[in-house]
């Protein structure tokens, strides 16, 4: 059974982006994921989930998304990546959700650096956001 939460660690934390996938933006708490990195990928400015042993990765859980807005999410992520259920930390509580995580096939195209939301808001979100609406 699909969760009615997402973790989001990405583009889909912006307000911008959700409204261009969904058409609008879901409830959102900050949150963390214990043991998985969100790595750049090459070549691209978003992010992959992949697990890590000791790794924090910070984001928004989304708590009211809808069971037809799920395959909109799964077009807009692509086959690259595999939607797992895990369990993220909300104000220090555990609380299941879904997560996009690169399958093992596509982790090849992703660098050793962890993704930087600040750089990806300074250098390139406005420019995403633009194509994502045309």
């Amino acid at each position: 059974m699909t969760s009615e939460r997402l973790f989001a660690y990405g583009t889909l934390m912006f307000p911008e982006v959700c409204r261009a996938i969904l058409g609008r933006q879901p409830q959102g708490r900050p949150a963390t994921l214990s043991d998985y990195a969100a790595r750049q990928f090459k070549d691209d400015v978003y992010p992959g989930l992949v697990p890590r042993p000791g790794v924090v990765t910070p984001g928004i859980v989304y708590d009211d998304v809808l069971p037809h807005e799920w395959s909109a999410l799964d077009d807009f992520e692509g086959p690259e990546y595999e939607r797992w259920g895990v369990s993220a930390s909300v104000a220090g509580h555990p609380v299941m959700v879904e997560a996009y995580v690169v399958g093992p096939h596509y982790r090849e195209l992703l660098t050793a650096e962890l993704w930087q939301r600040d750089v990806f808001v300074e250098r390139r979100l406005a420019n995403y956001v633009r194509k994502l609406n045309w």
